[in-house]
């Protein structure tokens, strides 16, 4: 029992140093990108990673979720595991790109954010398929190897930024170089510590059983993930349509700020699951447990929300400059966002730990649709913070919808 908590404790620490790493190195390329472009193209930079985010996510249809489970529970195949995910993962990959290609051309209309969006998706993309080498140490709890490559990648798109931003030709599209090599840094080094540890299974024989069992439950949880990152960016894409490349700017750079702090929690929650939701055979004590987490993260995101206001427009100074000041009101009012994410990120743990792939996809459909049914109007009348608004409102239906379904046997039968 000491063991197991202590390599949980151990991963935790080596997960939250490279998040909060993470963390402070994204808000320093976000500062650095802010100030090398005006809030205009800024806008459109944003726009065209937005999109690369949701694109690339048809080629996570073996998905990590589905690789880590499957190496968690049959050990004794885990080289046929991965030599097969990796296949699967160059076909949809393949499929991703060509998708991309001919949706750039037909969608994007500006020649500077359809190559921005194309180089954005391009080393993400030929990375994710190497990346299911680094599904093996997860699952055998060696995060520390996967975080160092992780981190090498970051530090690459970092300082990648970092000289970019020193020069005053550069465009946007230079800035999506940064996250090529990101991706190939971290697949170079995950190659690496994999064939190099004494425990990977290295290679092995695709195997059409195991190819089959991925495809099929790679089908439902890929289609969740293409839906959630939708769900995440989709505020953006529809901000497009309705306001100009500058006020565009100022609400993804002001939420990316957001979206820093927003990823630790969510990381946390990602953690906890596996260990004390997951695991639980009694679905009482599991729901006890859902609860609890729920609410350690609720209060740890309302004590930010509320220490945030009083540092909000120094840090924005500091980070993104003086042109930014008039966002001040919109990231005070974005940190709230974490209580709704937070909780809907522990109500996932459930789906998950169930494999309901189908309420899921349901769930961020619902999310999705208030989304843009909303838009239009608080947008028109609130501007830019009537998209949060429209965020906020998506949440709120989301979790009440969860919430009840999940305690309807207890409603139904009175107890």
């Amino acid at each position: 029992m000491i063991k197991k908590h202590a390599n949980l404790s151990l991963n935790i620490i080596i997960l939250m140093v490279e998040r909060i790493l993470q963390m402070l190195l994204s808000i320093a390329c976000i500062g650095f990108i802010a100030h090398s472009l005006n809030i205009e193209d800024n806008g459109k930079f944003a726009y065209a990673y937005s999109l690369s985010t949701v694109l690339v996510t048809l080629s996570y249809f073996a998905g990590s979720e589905l690789i880590i489970s499957k190496l968690s529970k049959y050990k004794f195949v885990q080289k046929n595991i991965i030599t097969t995910g990796f296949y699967l993962r160059v076909i949809f990959g393949i499929v991703c790109l060509i998708t991309s290609f001919i949706f750039s051309f037909i969608y994007i209309h500006d020649s500077e954010v359809r190559l921005t969006f194309l180089l954005c998706i391009i080393g993400p993309l030929v990375g994710e398929s190497i990346y299911i080498l680094g599904c093996w140490f997860t699952a055998n709890r060696l995060n520390f190897w996967f975080s160092i490559a992780r981190t090498i990648g970051l530090c690459g798109r970092f300082f990648t930024i970092l000289y970019l931003s020193k020069f005053t030709w550069v465009k946007m599209h230079h800035f999506a170089y940064a996250y090529a090599v990101e991706a190939v840094f971290i697949s170079f080094f995950t190659i690496l510590f994999y064939f190099k540890h004494q425990k990977s299974p290295k290679w092995g024989k695709l195997n059409r059983l195991i190819f089959k069992s991925l495809f099929k439950d790679g089908m439902l949880i890929g289609t969740s993930l293409v839906l959630y990152y939708l769900f995440l960016r989709f505020d953006r894409i529809l901000l497009e349509k309705l306001v100009d490349y500058e006020s565009l700017g100022l609400y993804t750079t002001i939420m990316q700020l957001n979206d820093a702090w927003l990823n630790i929690g969510i990381m946390i929650c990602s953690i906890l699951g596996p260990y004390f939701i997951f695991n639980c055979r009694d679905n009482k004590e599991a729901q006890v447990r859902l609860y609890k987490i729920m609410s350690v993260m609720i209060a740890a995101s309302v004590l930010t929300a509320l220490i945030l206001p009083f540092i909000s427009y120094s840090l924005i100074i500091k980070i993104l400059g003086k042109q930014y000041t008039h966002g001040v009101s919109l990231l005070n009012l974005g940190i709230f966002l974490a209580v709704p994410v937070f909780m809907n990120q522990v109500f996932t743990l459930w789906w998950l730990r169930e494999k309901a792939y189908k309420t899921q996809i349901f769930i961020w459909i619902i999310g999705i649709v208030t989304m843009f049914g909303t838009s239009g109007i608080l947008v028109q009348k609130y501007n830019i913070t009537g998209m949060l608004y429209c965020v906020f409102l998506a949440y709120i239906i989301m979790l009440v919808f969860q919430f009840v379904y999940i305690n309807y046997p207890k409603i139904k039968g009175g107890k």
